[in-house]
């Protein structure tokens, strides 16, 4: 028996044997908080969706604990009309994103169309940046809340916020009812489309 792993990385997950159910952009970067990223990564791919992780540049993506995996598709190679969802999950990646003029434009073209975003923690820091607060309702990690207020935003201390098609969390704890209402939305969204 070999002491080596038959997979190059054994963090990516192993798609699902049916149809794709359609793509999900998954935006984040270095020092992303592992749980947040990996708990809707897997749980879309095993809903049936294709999750692409997208990063500023591409390559190799590190979490604030060290474990990531080795291969993201760059920013500039993608296209917002391609994907049903952005998730943008929490941790420092978010610092990162807001001051990436490429990732505000990605994120205003799914608020743009009115397609779902799904943050969680200090990923709403980015709809801050993205000018895409005011009048909405979030909820995020408590440190965030008086940067949504600025906004013009409402901040709610509860689990889960959806305001139209933005759905917000406050911490990994918040995760299962954030995806499950967000897999509802999709669920809706198909039957709708039918």
């Amino acid at each position: 028996m070999s002491d080596t792993l038959p997979a190059v990385d054994n963090r990516v997950a192993v798609a699902t044997e049916e149809p794709s159910r359609g793509r999900i952009a998954v935006l984040t970067a270095d020092k992303v908080e592992e749980v947040e990223f990996f708990y809707p990564y897997y749980r879309f791919v095993e809903a049936g969706y294709r999750v692409d992780v997208i990063t500023p540049s591409g390559g190799p993506l590190t979490g604030f604990r060290g474990f990531g995996i080795q291969h993201t598709q760059p920013l500039a190679d993608t296209d917002a009309a391609d994907y049903l969802l952005l998730y943008v999950p929490g941790g420092l990646a978010p610092t990162q994103l807001r001051t990436d003029p490429a990732a505000l434009d990605f994120i205003r073209a799914f608020a743009t169309a009115h397609k779902p975003i799904g943050l969680v923690c200090h990923g709403p820091q980015v709809l801050v940046s993205a000018g895409l607060v005011d009048g909405l309702r979030l909820t995020s990690w408590p440190e965030v809340g008086p940067e949504i207020e600025a906004a013009g935003g409402t901040w709610i201390d509860e689990p889960v916020i959806q305001d139209r098609n933005i759905f917000t969390a406050r911490k990994p704890g918040d995760l299962p009812a954030e995806l499950h209402r967000i897999m509802t939305f999709l669920g809706h969204q198909e039957d709708h489309d039918a």
